[in-house]
């Protein structure tokens, strides 16, 4: 009422010396009705003020309501009914307005169906590509004889390398989808955690890690193909960011202490670590740090990691590392 008031000042003042020439006219021809008619222009001045107050709460709720309207559907009768509850000087403006915005909600649209398109076409060129890829796996498997150990510890590592950025194009693809399938099952996350080790166990045996693993029999209910990629990137990572010289991974999948608690499994490398005013962004996308290390990494893994933690309700913590390493990630999954 106050800011209504403070927008109608010029109008109240003209309304309130109307009503003091009127009560000195009333004066002048009947000064004993001055008292009766002061009391019916104080009223009428209320009543006047109060029903323009009103029908300017409806007028402006009716321009709101239009203009939402507008919002979700720019069309034109959209347009027309948004424009007849807008005063006619302000008409042409906010005409040119919606005729801009209807402009960009169909060039959004536009740009919304090719993104669609190519995240379609992604997800069919890396299914496509999995197909020579299994083959040429299955072929080098039948092969493996003709080879000298050395050529197949490469060819193998290579194979895997692709498998690897395949799924990670694959899995990048999928974060924008509208809808996502996810089949929750439960999982043996120690089975899961060691079929992850051996998918890099030529890369770790090339770069000569140590591993220490400790895990202990263990269910969780998650989908287990996204899990898997999960744990691929953090063992990746882990690799990618040991030592170079006696690099160590260690491993360890803890138990639930109570049915409240769920599992905890840490990761962890004894690379350079991660300097304190990097540490809230390595999760960020495209992120890759301030250590000279990292600078040629696409930095997507922890991204990759932290979405997907999300969406299967897992919880990311950073724990401190222990004695032997530098750098720990600890995944909590949920109890369910």
């Amino acid at each position: 009422m106050l800011k209504f008031l403070n927008r109608i000042r010029s109008r109240l003042l003209m309304l309130l010396l109307i009503n003091l020439v009127y009560l000195f006219v009333v004066w002048l021809l009947r000064p004993q009705a001055l008292g009766a008619m002061s009391l019916f222009f104080s009223l009428f001045t209320v009543l006047v003020i109060s029903v323009a107050y009103l029908l300017e709460r409806r007028q402006i709720q009716h321009t709101k309501d239009a203009f939402k309207r507008f919002l979700l559907e720019p069309d034109i009768d959209n347009q027309a009914l948004l424009l007849a509850t807008i005063d006619p000087a302000l008409q042409e403006p906010i005409k040119e307005f919606c005729e801009e915005l209807r402009r960009q909600a169909t060039e959004i649209g536009a740009q919304k169906l090719e993104l669609k398109q190519y995240q379609e076409y992604i997800e069919a060129w890396t299914h496509e590509l999995k197909a020579p890829l299994s083959l040429a796996v299955l072929l080098l498997n039948k092969r493996r004889d003709e080879m000298t150990p050395y050529v197949l510890r490469r060819m193998q590592h290579v194979t895997n390398s692709i498998s690897t950025n395949v799924d990670e194009i694959l899995f990048y693809a999928r974060l924008g989808a509208d809808h996502a399938d996810y089949r929750f099952d439960q999982i043996s996350l120690s089975e899961l955690v060691q079929d992850t080790l051996a998918k890099f166990s030529i890369l770790i045996e090339e770069k000569q890690i140590n591993t220490e693993v400790t895990l202990l029999p263990c269910l969780v209910t998650s989908d287990e193909r996204v899990l898997s990629f999960l744990l691929a990137q953090l063992v990746n990572n882990a690799i990618k960011y040991s030592a170079a010289v006696n690099g160590l991974i260690t491993i360890r999948l803890e138990k639930p202490a109570s049915e409240t608690e769920g599992a905890r499994l840490i990761i962890a490398n004894n690379g350079p670590g991660v300097s304190p005013e990097d540490l809230p962004f390595i999760f960020d996308k495209g992120f890759t740090g301030s250590n000279p290390g990292r600078q040629k990494a696409s930095g997507l893994g922890l991204y990759f990691v932290r979405e997907y933690a999300r969406r299967l309700a897992i919880e990311i913590k950073l724990p401190e590392p222990e004695l032997k390493t530098s750098f720990a990630i600890e995944l909590v999954f949920p109890v369910v």
